[in-house]
């Protein structure tokens, strides 16, 4: 049986826009959206500048997409006895994503927020590194002086 462009077999001919109930009708829209009229199995969030982007998926997982890295520094950092910045030169790199540390030296240096101490920082051992993303500015200490730690900065 021949149907025109506006008309899906089984169903009445659509003009307009009309909206699945879910179940098995279709509804007439009328022209405003409401956050339980919607429904949406995947949704790309993306800056129409750049590649990153904010997925969720199908499953409800959310994810971030972001551009490659495009400025990046390295240096050494000396940890001792007070807590010192984990960053190449006096502030953090502007826009930094990522922290590497490295420590290159043959103590234990613990990390963590200002004011950290060995008490209660994160634990990196000797010729141990991490991984941190974030901007967050990230503190340095250790029992002793002159303990020798590398950095880079990726932003």
């Amino acid at each position: 049986m021949p149907f025109d462009d506006n008309e899906v077999p089984g169903f009445p001919a659509f003009v307009g826009i009309h909206i699945h109930d879910g179940v098995n009708t279709w509804n007439p829209w009328d022209g405003t959206l409401e956050a339980s009229d919607i429904e949406i199995g995947a949704v790309e969030i993306k800056d129409g500048t750049t590649d990153a982007r904010a997925v969720v998926d199908a499953a409800g997982e959310l994810s971030v997409v972001q551009r490659g890295e495009t400025d990046i520094i390295a240096g050494a950092v000396t940890v001792g006895a007070a807590e010192v910045l984990l960053a190449v030169g006096v502030a953090t790199l502007a826009n930094r994503r990522i922290l590497r540390v490295y420590n290159n030296s043959a103590a234990i240096i613990y990390v963590g927020p200002t004011g950290v101490l060995t008490t209660s920082g994160y634990p990196i051992l000797p010729n141990g590194s991490e991984v941190f993303y974030g901007a967050v500015n990230l503190y340095g200490i250790a029992a002793g002086a002159g303990n020798n730690v590398r950095v880079v900065e990726s932003a």
